[in-house]
């Protein structure tokens, strides 16, 4: 978001300020005054609702008064001369002059040494205890134990060109270099499909009159916010699990390059409602996926907004959302690898982003994804300019425009509920598993009982009863020698089945 810009002379809006304060147009130094970054505060706003937390207030003036430190300019792969890389060049330069005319010092205060003393005895003797005090060659800053000359490590603000190239530095891809999404034809049909919700009964030309008077006399990004912004996102804000979120710091994800840039802050962001995920998906992947660290915010954010006024920068905001839309895509693949084998890249968008001019009143969408990592080990992010809209300029280009948008963020939500339920069903999968196994163990141990009891049956039946069922006495006279061979000498057929098998079993018995 830009902040605040020096108003030129004549200028009536000396107080239009937008919500986060900072400068896109710095000041030129006085003459003869080395070249520092300044930034301008912006007055506080008087409103009847209760005051901002203070920790929330620390925070917001800690993302306001974000500096570029040394490193990030010495990680850089090309430098372009921006005025905060130029202040750096002179705080270089001026510790270099210190640093010289120190030396200066030391060596004629040294040389003053050598004439004064008539001989080596004289020098010996005065080295031996310590030598001179030399305290008083140094700077004031030095001798009482502090230094003004370096300046606190902070970061910087996504605005500049040296931003710009810290995100190409990074694999973070501008539109010119980045590769297509895998599904891009299914996205820009999704975009076409008919909302009733702006029809001819729903939006009329008088709504569009009314959001064009809005549009035209919005004088800063708050006006635009709370006039403008609102006919493009249609009135409902909360929906399904689709969750608004305002100018929220991105303040508890882990840093997307090499942490020298500040986190993203997007003007607006829809996500989750945490209670959706599952906690274990939510403690393994919470820097990756949870923005804040205030915990009822929503996560998994994959639909971004940045918004500009008429005084803003057009290029910042292209900045920002291509900044934010690479970590909607991080936190997108994480979901979708949740407890995977192996990381899967897929080459395809679940990520969106737009941007609104109000100078122009113009509506860009893209789209975000991220492939395999390159040679130095670092995914790829890439950004696809979907459509845009000048949505000032008639009834039907705001309805194209507005339409796009919220298919774009349904979209966005459909991808994202996917991901959400398939990481909840792998908990409830590792869930199952232990109560599945802990069932086949007990069956197991109940068949072993049951076979030990059986067992314990057979046994007791060989020991004290009759091994042998013989067959019923035939009643017919004629074959009564035969009947009595029978019962002499029985035929295996003649035995019990279940005893035979009892008996074969354990090898006790054995029959002739």
């Amino acid at each position: 978001m830009a902040g605040p810009r020096p108003n030129p002379p004549g200028d009536d809006n000396a107080n239009n300020h937008d919500n986060r304060g900072t400068t896109s147009n710095r000041p030129q130094p006085a003459a003869g005054r080395p070249l520092v970054k300044t930034i301008n505060q912006p007055e506080p706003i008087q409103t009847d609702t209760t005051q901002v937390d203070e920790n929330e207030a620390d925070e917001n003036e800690a993302w306001v008064n974000w500096a570029c430190p040394p490193k990030f300019y010495d990680r850089l792969s090309r430098i372009h001369l921006t005025h905060d890389a130029l202040a750096e060049l002179d705080r270089r330069n001026r510790l270099v002059v210190q640093n010289d005319s120190k030396h200066h010092r030391l060596h004629e205060t040294a040389s003053l040494l050598f004439r004064t003393m008539s001989n080596k005895k004289d020098l010996a003797r005065f080295a031996r205890y310590g030598g001179p005090d030399l305290m008083d060659v140094y700077e004031p800053s030095l001798s009482n134990g502090t230094t003004t000359t370096e300046v606190k490590p902070k970061k910087s603000a996504p605005y500049n060109a040296n931003f710009e190239q810290h995100l190409v530095d990074h694999d973070v891809q501008a539109t010119y270099d980045s590769q297509k999404p895998a599904n891009l034809a299914e996205i820009r049909a999704a975009l076409t499909q008919r909302r009733p919700s702006l029809s001819s009964s729903q939006f009329s030309d008088g709504s569009f009159d009314t959001f064009q008077d809005c549009n035209n006399r919005a004088k800063n990004e708050d006006a635009v916010m709370a006039d403008v912004i609102p006919a493009i996102l249609g009135k409902c804000t909360l929906y399904g699990r689709q969750t608004l979120e305002r100018n929220l710091l991105f303040n508890n994800l882990a840093p997307l390059t090499d942490g020298t840039i500040t986190q993203p802050r997007p003007d607006i962001y829809y996500g989750a409602r945490p209670k959706e995920l599952s906690r274990p998906v939510r403690d393994a992947l919470g820097h990756y996926i949870m923005p804040s660290t205030v915990q009822d915010k929503s996560l998994a954010p994959n639909f971004f907004v940045e918004v500009k006024g008429p005084d803003g920068n057009a290029a910042v905001a292209i900045r920002q959302v291509r900044y934010d839309g690479a970590v909607g895509s991080r936190a997108m693949h994480s979901l979708q690898n949740y407890r995977g084998e192996e990381l899967k890249y897929d080459a395809q968008a679940y990520t969106f982003s737009s941007a609104y001019h109000s100078s122009t009143g113009s509506l860009q969408l893209y789209a975000h994804h991220l492939t395999a990592p390159t040679s130095e080990g670092r995914p790829k992010y890439h950004m696809t300019q979907l459509r845009t809209f000048a949505m000032t300029d008639t009834r039907e280009t705001f309805i194209r425009g507005a339409t796009a948008f919220r298919n774009a963020r349904d979209l966005s939500k459909q991808h994202r509920d996917s991901f959400i339920q398939a990481a909840n069903e792998a908990v409830k999968g590792e869930n199952r598993a232990p109560r599945v196994l802990k069932g086949i163990k007990e069956s197991q141990k109940e068949e072993e009982e049951e076979e030990a009891a059986e067992g314990t049956e057979q046994r007791t039946a060989l020991r004290n009863g009759p091994l042998l069922v013989l067959t019923p006495p035939v009643t017919s006279n004629a074959g009564s020698a035969t009947k009595q061979a029978k019962r002499r000498h029985p035929s295996s057929s003649a035995v019990s089945p279940h005893l035979t098998r009892a008996a074969v079993k354990r090898g006790r018995h054995s029959y002739s």
